[in-house]
Formats: C-alpha cells, sequence, structure tokens
C-alpha cells in the first residue's frame, strides 16, 4: 500500500506544491491536514512553527522537517523530532525526492524492526494458544499491513500459513483491504465479505493501534445467522401476505354489516370495535413488514428531497386532523431549508408519523409546534406538544418493536411498532433521533438529518 503523508505546514501554496511535483507522481497518499496526528501517517512533513508541531512529542517513523528560515532554534527542533531530511523554501524536486526516498527506506528500516520485536514478544505469551482455538478469526498485522500473526481460524479462511517464521497469505480480497484501509483512516472499522471458494459470509472488524502500530482484524462466520435473518425475513413477508387477505375480508364483511339491516347500539359498537381491531392488525403487519425491508437491506429507490417539500405534505396532511381534534397546529420552518436524501415514502412516513402522534396525544386546547432549521451540514426538525408526555421509566424503550408506554397503551388504540419504524428510517438514512419529555408536561422529537451534497442526485 502507498505510503501515507501528513503536511502540517502554515504555507498551504507549499504545501500543494510538494503534493503536486513530488509526494502524487512518486505514488504516496497525501492526507488531509483536518484529521490531525492520527496513527494514520507514516511520513509527516513539518514546519517547526506549525501549531500541530507542539503535538509531536514522540519521534516519527520518518520526519522531514520544513523551514521557511533558517534559524538555529528551528533547526534544533526538527533534529529532536529525528528528521531524516530538511526542506527549506528553496527546494528543488530532486532534493524533496532524495529525502522522500530516505524516508521510505527508514520506514521499511522501522517496519523490519517492528515486526521482528511482535512476533519475539508474541511467542512468549502464554495465552497465544488459547486465542488458537477461538472459533473467530484473528489477523495482526503490522504497520505495512505484513501479516505478523493468524490463528488457525484467520488462516485458513485467508489462506495464510507460516514459512520459516514468517506468515504468507493470499492476497486479500477487496472487502477486508477495505476494512482495513478504513482502521487506518478512522477505528474502528466494519465490513463483510463472502469467501468465494465456500460461500461463507464472513463479519469483519479492524482496529488500528495508536502511534503507528499494526491493525487486529476480527473475523466472524455469520452464515447462519444471515441464513436466518433470510428466513426470517422470508416469513414475515408470507405471513403478511397470507394474513393481509382474510384480514380485508373481514373488515369488508363488518363493513357490510351495517349496510345489510338495521343494528341495535351494542352491534354497531361491536362491529366498529371488529374494523378497528382488524386495522389495527393491518397496520402493524404493514410497518413490521416494512422494518424488516429496511433491517434486511432490501431498499426502496433513494432520491433528493427539498426537505421543505416533504415537511409541507405532512402540513397539508395534518392540519385538517388537529382542527378536528382542536388542538393548535403551529409551524416554524425557515424560509430556506436544504434537501435530504432518501426514500420519499418513508421520509414523509417520518414526520407525518411525529406529527400525528403529537396531534394524537394532544388533549383539546393544546398545541403542537413543528420547527425546522439547518446547523452544521444538518437538518433539524423537532416535533414538539403540549400533550399527554412521557413517563421516564419508558423513554429508554420508546422506540423499541411493540412498547407502548403504560399511560397511552389502554386509552389509545396502537400496535406499537410506529416509532420503531421512524427509528429504522432515521437510521438507513444517516440521521438521529431523541426524544425529551415528562409525563403531563408535554413531549419534543429531533429528527437530525444529512444534508445532501450540492449536485449530489444529478
Amino acid at each position: 500500500m502507498p505510503l501515507r503523508v501528513r503536511l502540517l505546514l502554515r504555507d498551504a501554496e507549499e504545501a500543494q506544491r510538494l503534493a503536486r511535483e513530488v509526494l502524487l507522481p512518486a505514488g504516496f497518499e497525501v492526507l488531509p491536514e483536518e484529521q490531525g496526528l492520527s496513527s494514520s501517517a507514516d511520513v509527516v512533513v513539518v514546519d517547526p512553527e506549525h501549531p500541530a508541531a507542539l503535538s509531536l512529542e514522540d519521534p516519527f517513523p520518518a520526519v522531514v522537517g520544513y523551514l521557511a528560515r533558517r534559524e538555529d532554534a528551528a533547526w534544533r527542533r526538527v533534529l529532536a523530532l529525528g528528521a531524516v531530511g530538511v526542506l527549506t523554501r528553496d527546494w528543488t524536486v530532486e532534493e524533496a525526492r532524495e529525502i522522500f526516498h530516505r524516508a521510505a527506506r527508514r520506514l521499511a528500516r522501522w517496519h523490519e524492526v517492528w515486526r521482528s520485536e511482535a512476533r519475539r514478544w508474541l511467542r512468549k505469551q502464554p495465552w497465544l494458544y488459547l486465542f488458537e482455538q477461538l472459533p473467530v478469526g484473528l489477523l495482526m498485522l503490522d504497520p505495512a499491513d505484513e501479516v505478523i500473526w493468524a490463528n488457525a481460524a484467520a488462516a485458513r479462511w485467508l489462506h495464510c500459513e507460516e514459512q520459516e517464521g514468517r506468515w504468507r497469505c493470499a492476497p486479500f480480497s477487496v472487502e477486508v483491504q477495505a476494512c482495513l484501509t478504513q482502521a487506518r483512516r478512522q477505528s474502528p472499522a466494519e465490513g463483510e465479505a463472502v469467501l468465494p471458494e465456500s460461500g461463507q459470509m464472513l463479519s469483519l472488524v479492524a482496529v488500528a493501534g495508536e502511534q503507528h502500530n499494526g491493525v487486529l482484524l476480527f473475523l466472524q462466520d455469520v452464515t447462519t445467522l444471515k441464513v436466518m435473518e433470510a428466513q426470517r425475513v422470508q416469513l414475515i413477508q408470507n405471513l403478511s401476505l397470507q394474513l393481509r387477505s382474510p384480514l380485508t375480508a373481514v373488515l369488508g364483511y363488518a363493513e357490510l354489516l351495517e349496510h345489510v339491516g338495521p343494528l341495535n347500539e351494542a352491534q354497531q359498537q361491536f362491529v366498529q370495535r371488529i374494523g378497528q381491531s382488524v386495522r389495527t392488525m393491518v397496520d402493524a403487519l404493514e410497518k413490521l413488514l416494512e422494518i424488516t425491508r429496511i433491517e434486511s437491506g432490501v431498499d426502496t429507490a433513494w432520491e433528493v428531497v427539498p426537505l421543505a417539500v416533504l415537511l409541507r405534505y405532512t402540513i397539508e396532511a395534518m392540519r385538517p386532523r388537529a382542527e378536528d381534534r382542536g388542538v393548535r397546529f403551529e409551524v416554524r420552518l425557515l424560509e430556506s431549508l436544504p434537501a435530504v436524501q432518501g426514500p420519499p415514502a418513508r421520509l414523509r412516513y417520518v414526520f407525518d408519523h411525529l406529527v400525528g402522534d403529537a396531534i394524537r396525544y394532544t388533549p383539546e386546547g393544546g398545541t403542537v409546534t413543528l420547527e425546522a432549521e439547518v446547523a452544521e451540514q444538518q437538518a433539524i426538525v423537532r416535533v414538539k406538544d403540549t400533550g399527554v408526555g412521557i413517563p421516564q421509566e419508558s423513554l429508554p424503550h420508546i422506540f423499541k418493536k411493540f412498547y407502548r408506554a403504560p399511560n397511552v397503551a389502554t386509552r389509545f388504540p396502537g400496535s406499537g411498532l410506529g416509532l420503531s419504524l421512524v427509528r429504522s428510517v432515521v437510521d438507513q438514512v444517516g440521521g438521529r433521533i431523541w426524544v425529551e419529555s415528562q409525563e403531563g408536561q408535554g413531549t419534543t422529537f429531533t429528527v437530525v438529518l444529512p444534508v445532501a451534497a450540492p449536485g449530489q442526485g444529478d
């Protein structure tokens, strides 16, 4: 893999020139400065007067100094970091190439020493035998992504074997390599891979060590879990389809009973209860099926949708309902709201459900407020009400499937799946949702969605 270089220079033009004329043509990877001094950097080019230079307390394997002007104090600072070379403002391409080749050679020697010490340390560990017997795979890699140890499961799945004290592995699959690369940028990293020979499905978790250490890769066979999940999804789909038809028939006949002859008051109540119960069951089946689709990765088409359009649909649909219940419905939206990305129907369901529940649980004379704003490339939507509220002990469970708070479970019909579906949709599009409430004083749901990038979806 290419060596990763971080440029800590105060002069942005110099940094761009160094990357453009020397590093990128030579195959180095230039890391963004805003990531800070993470363990992902192999080589650091540092101006001792750069603010981040003070964080370089421990010598990096390869440091290249950059001096805007020659000063004894600056030279001493660079040398204290163990610099392999120093560039000044009048550097040439040939000079810079030689220094970075020197840095690459030092890194190669440093990796070999690290690898040798790691193997020596591993051989002395009494717990190594226990790790060998684990049914999960464990793979240790040095900073150069060379394997220094693998247990039996990892060696079998990734075709690794030890020869004369060194491990040799077949080339990693794209999925495994991507997980390792991501871990060096942001640890831990997760992924999945399929073994082409057996069709086994592996779950991957890679954890990078601090300050130039290697990566530990965990592999687990999740084939059985995936098969069971597929069977669960199929079962729910089959049940939904098989139950929907007879339930629809029951609902139809219940509605016909009101028209085939006169019914007394008790009979009318029975028919209404039948209809209400059937509608609740059909609604629960549809929501459960939708949650299952989301959890299993069965996706609907994503689109870039203006947030204002989604909220306008909700406002138009919910205002008559609020008026019927005698609830004041207030709307506070920014004049210019951004677009968000996701399945439009599911996103609309999120806001319809939150506002609908707020109206439902707010008594006559109360207020429901819909707010929307933007902060730090995120759209923030709040739904507030002055309704019955949620008991404190129920707040941690409010998004769980089939859960209903005890203060509404007997007063309002429902399946307990609506908020679970809302949470699944928000998670699916990379957003967040949380609730704040006190019983008897109202509830506030906050939804945070990432703003669609300019041009996204064009």
